[in-house]
């Protein structure tokens, strides 16, 4: 208790030396405990101008605690009021607040039993901050009716703060989902540069990043510091872009956050400029407001007509109404509130130009007329919640007074902090149900019953209602012509919708909503104006600071983390550039089957978190270490996933999908791949917890060869990409052409990339034409930078192309019919009638995946309403879909694949819940120590390999390869591929005679003759000298024998030297070492045993110990700190045969999902 009083002393000490102490406030009613209002009351900082919205707000509350005292509602303890103006300034709510300590820190006794207010966040938060430290005797409950930032949602800073009226977080969703509804993509925001109005701003642009919204500009308006020519300026350069220095199209949206004095400004310049000759022919911008902008109904009919207004619920209380209006009509009422209400007088005086200081005087004060009390004092949409703010407190009141005054009446104990500590007023209200129509004895108020308004306060400033789904948080009105209005030519405000977190958006009364041409001629829903690019522009700054989606999230109880490339790699670092062909239908293969198998979890939820990896390795790392760390970033904030991650599914380019695993690996969590078939990715040491659908490329390569014997050829030429995919099946060719049952020789290499010329590739390929078969191993990625170019130059028949997958069956080869002959081995599987159902039925609006829009516009070249770019394509019609027989999309062959790893995934995750956590609805933490487990039960899924088929097999080997085998094609002069033969674990099918059906045998070149690769791949012997010698001279033998000697006595001594030192070899330093394998390959300089010249040709060096090396202070040197003990010996102590993990090594990987999370 001592210290308490001693921290207050120095509070007050140091207060008083910049402040004068001349009480708490103006007192407007006379009680025992009393509740200090502090708020704005004037409109400006000099505290002249009361404001009218503010004295509705004051005369509320007087009126509630005036109530409750006549109905005796605290037994016999009067409440009374005083009043502390803040004019608009959070540096007097300070000097206001300080006041307050000042005076309660005068003695042990004090009256305060609340404070309510402010109605500016700025104020409310300052308050807060003065009061909000002080100990528990004197930490003052404080309720406001008007303060909606969402930053005084932080108890830490604001442990005594509440709130009756929805934060502003609120009003931007509803307004985000209005936006989209509406159809908005262009708005420009008008905010006033406090804690609201950059609360909303800074709100609204966090929502909006990633979507199909632009926020193009946003105009800063300082409190008292602006006017109408000003905004006139803003209007012209921020709007009609008319100084604008590129050819940006004008914006027809804007959105204001701000006081009603800026929204009349803002509709003043606005129909200023439409009346000015030189602006007029723009079109008239629609307009959204914040809830100050209820106070526009009926004024600006022809700008304002057709505009928006977000508020809070309005329920206009009829009782404290007829209160109102016969304090400014009947003379007695107006001279009983004047003679007790100084606010109130200097008001009426302000806006009549009267006084009331003589009845003689011709100026003296009059009462209103009903005709002036109505234009001047629009119903306040914050009344009921100053009447609300009011009660909450009197509610607390009562309850700590039944218990300090037992007997009733204003007794010691409850003035005394010592025994009633302040504090005890705020514990009063949290977590306890507030009826406001049958708690408050004889205050029952009609706009609170049917339903029964119930509020509690859980842990939070926010009020949240009781149930929750019935009431709306927040409502939708439309100033609009009406025949309900006051008057037929004016428009009012009329509902339209209404929102609550639970129920989201009521939009059954958007048929009410009206909109207006610059014509005048009244639109309807749909059909109203929409604020978007207009046609014939493009808007770069739209596209410029577009933020392409990266993440696909849908919110369940537990997620599949799919990875795929819906962009493409950019030509800036971690930068992605356009959107891609092949990417679209493996996303929605992964979002099809969680929704078919969702089943397996007792009505729990799957949901998604798709990651875009943009090909790019070190993207797809930067993205699944924030989602460990982070979460998934919506609305503005990070929603953490971790702990409810089923495990992986991608990627698609073995880069990516090693990259990947290096994190999956180390986090335990199971990755299966539904297109990597990088030998590398094999390794069970370096990837303990990776699976895939397809198999490995080892069986491919042999297919190509066998393909290339079986053709008669022995001599080739490899194109190969740059990639671990590329470099993979170059390795694997290599390694498989010098084995005795093939014996091919490898003329010529040419490796290539998204930066390769396409004619080095053709003159590299006729350097060495001899070799007229050319093997490839390459991606679409590098297929389609090279085809064009090869189908103009290459004649027909000119070279023989067997390739993996990636060419002709990832790409259309219809256009390109030089390469006819082309023959593809390939892994497949079938499209299912209901996935491809699925596509055709997605339409450009879909909300579930925001890039069916920029694809569909993509592959149609035709813009949507929603585009940013409208200058030179045709206009989408509205057909467009996803269906192959238009002939414009193809379903990528590894979407079925991607299905099939979602499925097996979610089969054996079920299982495995069920297992470990005895439920398959929800992720116990056991889960993620059950990973062996999980891989036991994915290596037991069996499937279908062909329609057709009875007996299903092994989705995966014991090692977590794919199973399925392969099919051979070749593309017939329509650019078609037919399916020619398979390879798989029964041996290879290639029916030679019917595949010269396609090609003529007489158009393969398959016998060396003197050519350039002949010679070099088959040297001629030369002839033996001409003198008939057959052995060295003498001589020569003894030299070589002497130095033979030699060296083995040299050889003596280094060995006893080094065994007396103890000296060793160092053999590894011959080895150049990388960071990272899949972005530099490791190379052993080996000679290449069956290369054209025996030239040297770079193999990778697989390190078994790769690590992140971040540095000591990058944000995510976590997940390599954190790393495993001992990893050299890692799989010898830990890997059972089948690649099962043990309990040592869960709890190690426990370890590191720690260290990232």
């Amino acid at each position: 208790m001592p210290r308490a009083h001693s921290h207050l002393a120095v509070l007050c000490a140091l207060t008083s030396c910049f402040l004068s102490v001349h009480g708490l406030g103006t007192e407007l009613l006379p009680g025992d405990a009393y509740l200090e209002f502090i708020g704005s009351v004037y409109s400006d900082s000099s505290c002249r101008e009361p404001d009218v919205e503010l004295l509705q707000a004051i005369n509320a509350v007087k009126w509630t605690l005036n109530r409750l005292n006549v109905g005796n509602f605290t037994n016999g303890l009067k409440l009374g009021l005083r009043v502390s103006p803040t004019c608009q300034s959070a540096e007097k709510a300070t000097q206001v607040a300080h006041q307050l300590i000042v005076e309660m820190g005068k003695n042990d006794t004090t009256d305060v039993v609340g404070v309510i207010g402010s109605d500016f966040s700025s104020e409310s938060e300052a308050i807060s901050r003065m009061l909000s430290p002080l100990p528990d005797q004197y930490r003052l409950l404080q309720v406001s009716w008007g303060a909606t930032s969402a930053s005084l949602r932080n108890r830490e800073l604001y442990r005594n703060f509440f709130r009756t009226i929805p934060a502003d977080d609120k009003q931007v969703k509803v307004m985000h989902e209005f936006l989209v509804e509406a159809r908005w993509t262009m708005l420009t925001v008008f905010y006033i540069n406090d804690t609201y109005g950059r609360g909303g701003f800074r709100a609204l642009y966090e929502i909006l990043v990633g979507s199909d919204i632009c926020l193009v500009d946003s105009v800063a308006i300082e409190p008292e510091k602006y006017n109408v020519t000003l905004l006139e300026d803003e209007l012209r350069n921020k709007v009609y872009k008319i100084n604008a220095t590129m050819n940006e199209p004008p914006v027809s949206g804007i959105i204001v956050f701000g006081s009603y004095p800026i929204v009349e400004a803002l509709f003043q310049a606005i129909q200023n400029l439409e009346n000015d000759k030189r602006t007029a022919h723009y079109n008239r911008p629609s307009v959204i407001l914040s809830e100050t902008g209820t106070y526009v109904e009926g004024k600006f009919p022809n700008v304002s007509k057709g505009a928006f207004v977000l508020s809070p619920p309005r329920r206009i209380i009829s009782e404290f109404q007829t209160y109102w209006t016969n304090s400014l009509t009947v003379s007695e009422q107006m001279k009983a509130e004047v003679e007790t209400n100084r606010y109130f007088k200097e008001m009426f005086e302000t806006l009549m130009n009267c006084q009331f200081a003589n009845k003689e005087l011709a100026n003296y004060c009059r009462p209103m007329t009903l005709e002036q009390q109505t234009k001047q004092f629009a119903p306040s949409v914050y009344t009921q919640y100053a009447i609300q703010a009011s009660l909450v407190i009197a509610f607390s009141v009562k309850r700590v007074h039944s218990t300090a005054c037992p007997t009733g009446g204003a007794c010691d104990a409850f003035r005394d902090v010592d025994i009633t500590k302040r504090c005890a007023f705020i514990e009063a209200i949290e977590n306890k149900k507030i009826v406001f129509d049958l708690d408050f004895g004889g205050l029952r108020l009609q706009e609170f019953q049917s339903p029964l308004l119930t509020v509690r306060f859980e842990g939070s400033s926010d009020v949240r209602f009781v149930p929750s789904n019935a009431f709306p948080e927040y409502e939708i009105y439309n100033h609009r012509l009406h025949s309900r209005c006051p008057k037929r030519d004016t428009p009012c405000l009329i509902k339209v919708a209404s929102y609550n977190d639970h129920t989201l958006m009521d939009k059954s009364l958007f048929t009410e909503i009206r909109d207006y041409d610059d014509n005048n001629t009244e639109l309807t829903w749909p059909t109203i104006r929409k604020p978007q690019c207009p046609d014939g522009y493009k808007s770069f700054s739209c596209l410029s600071q577009r933020s392409d989606t990266s993440i696909l999230y849908h919110k369940g109880d537990m997620y599949i983390v799919g990875i795929a490339p819906v962009l493409e790699t950019g030509t800036t670092p971690l930068k992605c550039g356009k959107i891609r062909e092949d990417g679209l239908s493996i996303v929605e293969a992964i979002r099809y089957e969680i929704l078919t198998e969702s089943g397996l979890f007792g009505g729990a939820k799957i949901g998604l978190i798709l990651i875009d990896s943009c090909n790019d390795p070190l993207i797809i790392q930067e993205k699944i270490l924030t989602l460990h760390r982070l979460g998934v970033y919506v609305g503005g904030t990070y929603e953490r996933v971790a702990d409810k991650i089923l495990g992986y599914v991608g990627g698609l380019s073995s880069d990516v999908s090693t990259a990947s695993a290096k994190i999956t690996s180390r986090l335990g969590l199971v990755q299966i791949s539904y297109a990597s078939t990088a030998p590398s990715l094999s390794d069970r040491d370096l990837y303990p917890y990776f699976l895939r659908v397809p198999g490995a490329d080892d069986v491919q390569a042999a297919t190509l060869l066998k393909i290339v014997k079986d053709l008669g050829g022995s001599t080739i030429q490899v194109i190969y990409a740059k990639t671990i995919y590329g470099e993979g099946g170059r390795r694997l060719i290599q390694t498989l052409a010098g084995k005795p049952e093939y014996s091919i020789c490898i003329g010529n290499e040419i490796g290539v990339s998204t930066d390769t010329q396409a004619a080095t590739i053709v003159e590299s390929l006729r350097k060495f034409k001899e070799a007229q078969i050319v093997v490839v191993f390459i991606t679409w990625v590098e297929m389609q930078h090279i085809i064009g170019y090869m189908n103009e130059q290459l004649a027909l028949n000119e070279f023989l192309f067997i390739a993996s997958e990636g060419w002709g069956l990832s790409i259309n080869m219809t256009q390109y019919r030089n390469l006819q002959g082309t023959i593809t081995v390939a892994t497949r599987l079938w499209n299912t009638d209901g996935f491809e159902s699925h596509l055709k039925a997605l339409r450009p609006d879909n909300k579930e995946n925001p890039w069916i829009r920029p694809y569909l516009e993509m592959i149609y070249n035709c813009y949507f309403e929603s585009s940013f770019d409208k200058s030179s394509k045709k206009k989408c019609t509205g057909t467009e879909n996803l269906d192959e027989a238009k002939r414009v999309f193809n379903i990528d062959s590894w979407s079925p694949f991607a299905e099939r790893a979602v499925s097996v995934l979610l089969k054996g995750a079920a299982s495995t819940l069920q297992k470990v956590c005895g439920t398959a609805m929800s992720v116990c933490p056991e889960y993620y120590n059950a990973t062996g487990l999980l891989l036991t039960e994915l290596k037991r899924q069996e499937v279908l390999m062909e329609p057709q088929d009875i007996v299903k097999r092994r989705v995966f080997d014991d090692n977590g390869d794919g199973t399925i085998g392969y099919r051979i094609y070749v593309i017939d002069g329509n650019g078609k591929a037919v399916k020619l033969g398979t390879s798989d674990s029964l041996g290879l099918h290639f029916p030679v005679q019917q595949y010269y059906t396609y090609r003529p045998m007489a158009s393969i070149t398959t016998k060396c003759t003197t050519g350039v690769v002949c010679r070099k791949c088959y040297p001629q012997p030369t002839s033996s000298s001409c003198d008939g010698n057959k052995g060295l001279p003498m001589g020569a033998v003894a030299a070589i024998v002497v130095l033979a000697v030699f060296a083995s006595a040299i050889l003596v001594v280094l060995l006893c030297i080094c065994k007396r030192t103890g000296c060793y070899l160092r053999c590894d330093a011959l080895n150049p070492r990388s960071d990272d394998t899949y972005l530099t390959p490791i190379h052993d300089e080996k000679p290449q045993r069956n290369g054209v010249n025996a030239s040297e040709t770079p193999t990778p060096h697989i390190m078994k110990n790769e690590d992140y090396d971040f540095p000591e202070d990058h944000p995510d040197a976590g997940l390599r700190k954190g790393g495993m003990p001992n990893q050299n010996n890692w799989s010898d102590r830990h890997r059972s045969q089948n690649g099962s993990s043990t309990h040592s090594r869960n709890s190690v990987v426990q370890r590191e999902r720690l260290a990232v999370t």
